[in-house]
């Protein structure tokens, strides 16, 4: 297993997606497994020129990505998908 929920996460993503009905894709920050302090990311960053990239990897996870933003992709580990009925 290679991801560890925090505790609230799911509660969280499913608020957000009450929150933002304009959107169905919700993710969230990930932390480095064994460096908790590094993020691992804080969703996927796409540029014109086709090159993608995991946005804040290696940044300090006190300092980036606790602001909801929206990214272009999301790594299905934290990922979740809101049906449209």
């Amino acid at each position: 297993m290679d991801a560890f929920p925090e505790p609230e996460w799911l509660g969280q993503l499913l608020k957000a997606s009450e929150d933002n009905q304009d959107f169905t894709f919700f993710t969230s920050r990930q932390s480095q497994a064994n460096t908790p302090e590094l993020l691992d990311g804080t969703g996927d960053v796409y540029h014109a020129s086709g090159l993608a990239w995991r946005q804040n990897q290696d940044r300090p996870s006190d300092t980036f990505g606790s602001q909801s933003c929206e990214v272009f992709g999301a790594c299905a580990a934290a990922l979740y998908a809101r049906t449209i009925s």
